[in-house]
């Protein structure tokens, strides 16, 4: 799937640019962001490629075209949802590699069946508390009571915990990344994009900027 997803056609096309690519595990901008997947898959540049998505498939011996479904959940998704992931959908089949369909589902019927593994795959969204990339790497240590995903691996599972001890930024952040590099091998989710924060303001007002917890603080504002 990762060597296939149009990252850029998804941010521009479906979310009208208010999403940007996303190619790591942490967000664009946070401490220890690394954009790992950028150079892993697809073309190694960003972009989808069929022949490395091939190579995958007859690499594991997996007959094609591989039948996946989405699930989604009306009741918890974002309304752009659907449309993302019918192009995301569109963007799979490409090259008859997969045979994709997309399944709604009631939110109680998630939650009852989420645990036992019965969704090959479903949208999942999250939002920092602050700068710290924690918020995006504790649910992968929560792993199936936040995730679903059942991901457990044990050397994955030591790397995630040793940022928590670290004292000195520039150690964590260098933590952060070998996770990142660590996730992509296992690649229990696949990134897609990330969301940005924007402020519109008139023309020569500043001041305008975002504190460690992303809130926009009224008293920085300067009007001209």
């Amino acid at each position: 799937m990762a060597d296939l997803v149009d990252r850029r056609a998804l941010a521009l096309t479906i979310d009208h640019g208010a999403t940007a690519p996303l190619y790591g595990f942490i967000p664009d901008g946070l401490p220890g962001a690394d954009p790992v997947l950028r150079s892993i898959t697809g073309d190694g540049h960003g972009q989808p490629d069929i022949t490395a998505a091939e190579a995958e498939l007859d690499q594991a011996d997996v007959a094609r075209p591989l039948t996946l479904t989405l699930t989604l959940v009306p009741e918890l998704n974002p309304p752009g949802t659907l449309a993302e992931y019918r192009a995301l959908a569109a963007q799979l089949e490409l090259g008859g590699l997969f045979q994709v369909d997309i399944d709604e589902v009631d939110a109680a019927d998630f939650a009852a069946k989420r645990p036992k593994a019965a969704f090959q795959a479903y949208p999942g969204s999250w939002s920092p508390d602050g700068t710290d990339p924690a918020t995006y790497r504790m649910p992968y240590q929560l792993g199936d009571a936040q995730l679903g995903s059942h991901y457990a691996t044990p050397s994955a599972l030591e790397l995630l915990a040793a940022p928590i001890t670290r004292a000195d930024p520039a150690k964590r952040s260098a933590d952060v990344r070998m996770i990142q590099r660590r996730l992509a091998d296992d690649m229990p989710v696949v990134p897609l994009v990330q969301s940005a924060q924007l402020a519109v303001t008139a023309d020569g007002v500043t001041g305008v900027r975002f504190d460690g917890s992303f809130t926009l603080r009224f008293g920085s504002l300067r009007m001209p």
